[in-house]
């Protein structure tokens, strides 16, 4: 909950192992779905009509990691064990026309969607299922600030974290009081056939 940069927030995954290559299809699936996590928990409690921009680049993420896994690594049934974008044949500065057809493109977008429809629905599953332990977890990022994988797990369990709050409570001015101010003093009313003005009302001068 610290912010360290620009950004509101910044979701980074990380492997398991040191080889990416070695990500399983679910594991690349399951990223997608966390990735979609901030935007559908900010939907499930503040409404569709308040969300904020602050998912945009997990967004942007999931929509070129699921163009990768339908174009480049063969994670579609309809189109196989192929793949697909431009034809680089030549070299890294190859030709960048398209090496498949308009009717193949048409399938590449709706795979694409539908790989990303899945992710959202799972999302909103997992977080509609679990909102009070991301309640939780709301209020242990907001007394200690950061949280390891294990505290995480912990909160989310329900357990008590055993360490010193980081909580920074509004601090009072010195001056301050919370005694109430003295009442105003009434302001006398002018004796009968005077005015409160000088000089207005009084007697007559002797001339």
């Amino acid at each position: 909950i610290i912010p360290r940069g620009g950004a509101g927030g910044y979701a980074q995954f990380l492997p398991e192992n040191d080889a990416a290559m070695l990500k399983r299809k679910e594991q690349w699936k399951a990223e997608l779905a966390m990735a979609y996590g901030g935007r559908i928990a900010e939907e499930l409690i503040y409404g569709v009509d308040h969300v904020t921009a602050g998912a945009i680049s997990d967004i942007q993420m999931a929509t070129q990691q699921a163009r990768v896994m339908v174009e480049r690594l063969g994670f579609s049934e309809r189109l196989g064990l192929r793949a697909f974008g431009p034809d680089q044949s030549e070299g890294m500065f190859g030709s960048m026309t398209k090496n498949y057809s308009d009717d193949y493109a048409k399938i590449i977008d709706e795979e694409v969607e539908q790989i990303l429809k899945t992710a959202e629905t799972t999302a909103r599953e997992i977080i509609s299922d679990n909102l009070e332990g991301l309640k939780r977890l709301k209020e242990a990022l907001i007394e200690y600030e950061t949280l390891s994988r294990e505290e995480v797990e912990a909160v989310l369990r329900g357990e008590t974290l055993e360490r010193e709050s980081r909580r920074v409570e509004p601090t009072r001015h010195a001056d301050s009081s919370e005694a109430e101010p003295p009442a105003p003093k009434p302001t006398p009313k002018p004796a009968s056939g005077t005015s409160a003005l000088p000089g207005i009302g009084g007697p007559a001068a002797d001339s």
